[in-house]
């Protein structure tokens, strides 16, 4: 787990870690989370159904069952798998 940064990924790599959201939709920067972020399409939070419903690890998840279908959460998929593949089908260019 890292350790004193703020800047937690590698910016040539898929990202590894981010940071816990409050229910606010902050982000808590004493805590990182394995893991990337389920995008919501809302920009820097994540809607919860009523406050103090979800706790911290909850969030993420909650963003998953409701976004996992965005197009954005989508391409994030096929780009892992085309990664585990090996880059099939690229070229020198």
């Amino acid at each position: 787990m890292p350790g004193g940064n703020p800047i937690l990924n590698n910016p040539y790599r898929e990202p590894e870690w981010h940071y816990a959201t409050n229910l606010e939709g902050e982000l808590d920067y004493e805590k990182p989370v394995k893991g990337r972020r389920m995008f919501t399409g809302i920009v820097q939070t994540v809607p919860v159904p009523q406050r103090g419903q979800l706790g911290l690890m909850e969030v993420n998840e909650f963003a998953a069952t409701n976004y996992g279908s965005h197009l954005i959460n989508i391409l994030r998929r096929e780009v892992v798998a085309w990664r585990a593949a090996d880059y099939p089908s690229i070229t020198r260019v």
